[in-house]
């Protein structure tokens, strides 16, 4: 098949690119935003939305625990751990 873009060298998309259409969330998350514009109060109930705010003693814990050196270098050595074992193979 020739390639009939008009940049030389550009590969040309694959013709199943036709059939795939916007993504589901994509469209909701416009549909919300619409609604909110329109004054609507929408609650997320999806994960990571929480409709209430963390316990006063959860902040408390989360922050006494950040506030350590030992937290900092846990996570350290967690994201260490996690980037050399997922290398890319040589």
């Amino acid at each position: 098949m020739p390639n009939t873009n008009s940049t030389p060298n550009r590969p040309t998309p694959a013709r199943r690119i036709a059939t795939v259409e916007e993504y589901y969330f994509s469209r909701k998350l416009r549909e919300i935003a619409q609604l909110r514009a329109a004054g609507a109060d929408i609650v997320s109930l999806g994960i990571g939305g929480p409709d209430l705010p963390p316990a006063p003693e959860v902040i408390a814990a989360l922050t006494a625990d950040a506030d350590t050196a030992s937290a900092c270098a846990g996570l350290a050595l967690a994201e260490e751990k996690w980037f050399f074992g997922h290398r890319p193979e040589k």
